[in-house]
């Protein structure tokens, strides 16, 4: 390789074959750069047989692209959270590569959070600059469960992460709201090394096949409800819209692609609408934008935080799709969907929502021009943000550790 080629070294938990969410961004980024020539990727991921769910998702290893496996803590902790599982495999194995191969930057994505203690760790021991990617806040978090535990631990999660970040080149957050979140609780610190680069969609990804529902009117939602999201609302909504417009199950149903979560169909069956929603369990993400093609409405369901960056948006987005969003009127989501143009918002009230949903019925035949995928969102796009903070890494580095 020429001597002026980009070293780049990627810790991520979650990647391909794992098809969780998680995966996701991480998988994009390595899939774009990867085809930069002047880019080499080594990857530093976990074993394929921790992953509980896997996808046909993979990438075939090159001269310029190679991916390390490690193993796991195997002891039983009270914590569930997989980075401190990790930790006492990922820094042994980073300090032995990092003897033998010289990288010019480093790059690590959470969740799992605990592994980030790996990045100051190893900078310190080989002077490599890093970049520390947050898919969600950690020690800002306001979805955090307040347990005992989480309690006890919330002193040692900030040591970690203050470490983490006062020693990282840049930080990522996937939103401004995030970002500025950040900013706030850091402002000792440069305010020009917080950064957002947003999730998205890969276009690419887009010419899966539509898969088309059976049924007169179907809305879809993509994902987990979780523990912060109240779908009871929703379903409320959608018992007295199906009453008031006499539809029976074949004219309307409501699907939720992904994992099965017991409050959700308990939901639907206290709004007497059980036989008009469907859960599909967990698709491949083909078959997930087959399902979005073949709905005429999209569903997000907010958990009420300015800063939530629901991945979903994206696919609806790029996909054209009407959505009708249950979210804050500020925040990331309503920026995103009035810049896109093609969405309702509405607070968490039944007779809004069920305002919203006549409105996307009565317009469902009616002849539109899709809405356009703001270019921000493109996955691609946002690989070549990176690629460029990589660089200013590389270049600030001390030239005689890049020999």
């Amino acid at each position: 390789m020429a001597e002026n080629d980009l070293k780049v070294l990627v810790i991520a938990y979650y990647f391909p074959p794992s098809n969780l969410v998680g995966a996701f961004r991480v998988q994009k980024f390595v899939k774009f750069l990867s085809r930069e020539a002047s880019v080499s990727i080594d990857v530093v991921s976990v074993d394929e047989n921790l992953y509980r769910q896997k996808g046909a998702s993979r990438f075939a290893e090159s001269e310029k692209l190679k991916i390390h496996r490690t193993g796991v803590f195997r002891g039983k902790l009270p914590v569930r959270e997989e980075g401190i599982y990790w930790l006492p495999k990922l820094i042994p194995f980073l300090a032995a590569l990092t003897r033998k191969k010289k990288f010019d930057v480093l790059y690590i994505t959470g969740n799992p959070f605990f592994s980030f203690l790996a990045a100051p760790i190893i900078k310190r021991l080989r002077a490599i600059p890093y970049i520390l990617d947050f898919r969600d806040p950690w020690s800002l978090s306001p979805y955090r469960k307040k347990t005992h535990l989480n309690k006890a631990l919330f002193g040692l999660i900030r040591l970690i992460e203050k470490s983490a970040v006062k020693n990282a080149s840049y930080v990522l957050n996937v939103t401004d709201d995030a970002t500025a979140m950040y900013k706030e609780e850091y402002k000792n610190l440069d305010p020009s090394k917080f950064l957002t680069i947003e999730n998205g969609v890969d276009t690419e990804d887009l010419t899966a096949p539509e898969i088309k529902s059976p049924y007169g009117f179907t809305m879809v939602y993509v994902g987990k409800f979780s523990d912060f999201r109240d779908p009871e609302p929703l379903m409320g909504a959608l018992g007295a819209f199906v009453k008031k417009r006499g539809l029976v199950p074949d004219d309307f149903r409501f699907v939720h692609v992904g994992g099965f979560e017991p409050k959700v169909a308990k939901a639907a069956r206290e709004a007497g609408i059980e036989e008009y929603f469907e859960n599909t369990g967990y698709l491949d993400y083909p078959e997930v934008i087959g399902r979005i093609k073949g709905s005429d409405l999209c569903v997000l369901v907010s958990g009420g935080h300015p800063y939530e960056p629901t991945t979903k948006v994206f696919d609806y987005m790029a996909l054209g799709k009407g959505i009708l969003a249950i979210c804050p009127e500020k925040g990331f989501l309503a920026d995103a969907l009035t810049e896109y143009g093609g969405g309702k918002m509405v607070p968490q009230g039944k007779e809004e929502i069920g305002g919203a949903l006549e409105y996307f019925y009565d317009a469902r035949t009616e002849q539109k021009s899709a809405p356009i995928l703001p270019e921000k969102f493109r996955r691609d796009i946002q690989a070549q943000k990176l690629l460029a903070l990589f660089r200013k890494c590389a270049n600030k580095r001390a030239p005689e550790r890049r020999k």
